[in-house]
């Protein structure tokens, strides 16, 4: 699994720099723009990462780094002549919802349902 994804990561990085690479405007909002799309796919894929991955030894890093590939392919696209250019910010989305939705995973898969009780045992 390490493999795979250092391999994807330095494909990816590697054609960043075939035709010219450049960056998103520095005035670019934290909060603004697609940073929500960013921080939700990479959310989800976190999740759904972790239930591949929970079989491995870090299932949580493995999942997190599977979650961020496609974020990184993004922005190495944007960073392409005529563009919009390669942007941190995008990236930091990407990373808070990887680990957000990794851990959601975690949880999920964790979860065995013993300590859960859903009866009422009061009066109306």
């Amino acid at each position: 699994m390490k493999k795979i994804i250092a391999a994807a990561l330095v494909l990816v990085s590697s054609s960043a720099f075939a035709g010219g690479f450049h960056h998103a405007p520095s005035n670019e909002s934290w909060t603004g723009g697609d940073k929500t799309k960013h921080f939700a796919v990479s959310a989800a894929l976190g999740a759904g990462s972790y239930a591949l991955t929970e079989e491995t030894e870090h299932p949580f890093l493995y999942a997190v780094g599977l979650a961020m590939v496609p974020g990184v392919a993004k922005e190495v696209y944007d960073a392409r002549s005529g563009g919009t250019g390669f942007s941190h910010k995008d990236l930091a989305a990407d990373l808070l919802g990887a680990v957000v939705g990794a851990s959601i995973g975690n949880a999920i898969v964790s979860f065995n349902g013993e300590n859960v009780s859903l009866s009422y045992t009061g009066h109306f």
